[in-house]
Formats: C-alpha cells, sequence, structure tokens
C-alpha cells in the first residue's frame, strides 16, 4: 500500500478528478490482462512525450538528488532512494503516479511529502499533464505538502502502532 498521486490529461470540460475517473475507466475494460487474459499492452511513448520523460528525469535528478530510471512494458519508472525517502514515478505518456511508501511519519513524512510535490510540479510542467493528490483531496500544483505530509506521517504512525 502506498501514498499515491495521479496525473491525467486533463479532459475539456472536465476537472481534474472527473478526468481521472473517465480515464480509470476506459482503462478497466482495456486492462484485461490484468484478470489473466493475455500480457499487458507496452506502452510505446510518441517523441513529444519521450521529450517530456528526458526534462522530467533531468530536473528530478538537478531538484531531488540521484535518480535511478528503469523501462518496463507499462512505460519507463523513475525512482528516488536517498536521505529524504523514496519516491517513484510511473510515466505513460498520457497518466503518470507517484508513489510513497508508508514507511515515514513526523519530519520524515514532510520531507517526503515537499519533494513528492515538487516532483508533481515539474511533471505537471514539463508534461502538460493535471496532478492529484486524493489522499489530501487537492491539486500538486496549488496544493499544501504540508497537508500531504500530515495524512502520510498519520496513516504510517497508526501502521507502525498497530500492525507491528
Amino acid at each position: 500500500m502506498t501514498y499515491d498521486i495521479y496525473f491525467v490529461r486533463r479532459r475539456p470540460g472536465r476537472t481534474v478528478v472527473e478526468s481521472i475517473e473517465d480515464a480509470n475507466e476506459e482503462m478497466e475494460s482495456a486492462d484485461a490482462w490484468w484478470m489473466g487474459d493475455g500480457d499487458p499492452e507496452p506502452v510505446i511513448l510518441t517523441q513529444q512525450q519521450r521529450a517530456a520523460w528526458v526534462r522530467i528525469v533531468r530536473r528530478a535528478a538537478e531538484e531531488l538528488g540521484p535518480v535511478e530510471v528503469e523501462e518496463f512494458l507499462p512505460g519507463p519508472t523513475l525512482c528516488r532512494n536517498g536521505p529524504r525517502g523514496r519516491l517513484q514515478l510511473d510515466y505513460a505518456g498520457e497518466d503518470a503516479s507517484i508513489a510513497i511508501p508508508y514507511w515515514y511519519w513526523g519530519e520524515e513524512a514532510i520531507s517526503v511529502a515537499e519533494d513528492a510535490y515538487r516532483l508533481a510540479r515539474l511533471v505537471e510542467e514539463e508534461s502538460g499533464l493535471a496532478g492529484y493528490d486524493p489522499q489530501a483531496d487537492q491539486d500538486t500544483m496549488t496544493g499544501d505538502a504540508g497537508k500531504a505530509a500530515a495524512r502520510l506521517g498519520g496513516v504510517a504512525q497508526w501502521a507502525q502502532e498497530n500492525l507491528t
């Protein structure tokens, strides 16, 4: 289980949340392979999407520190493991997501949430996708990383105290 932030291309006349819901409905019908009905379709980024990905990786390394990049069938992935926490960005051109493990609370939650929002904003700037944090119920471009840190830290602390 991870703390997730989602990105989607905003559809005309739709909010970010509505655009995410629309994309999820479309993916449900296209993702029959999850149910054992075949292999996933590989994501093939357009030249524009690949250029955005390259810019995202460059800026993430500059702004967040060393990152690792791998290519998978569903698209490229960027991971940042460091003293300020672990983040993973999965990118598919027309959508993306950031995942943070529920390992952090207190000051650590603040650090990793600030970095997640920094990454989210650069993803938005470079790709044109719109980001939304459902746990904090806010857009990532204008949202408060402190609110995200409180949600992340609260769940992580509860899990540590009650599930270990």
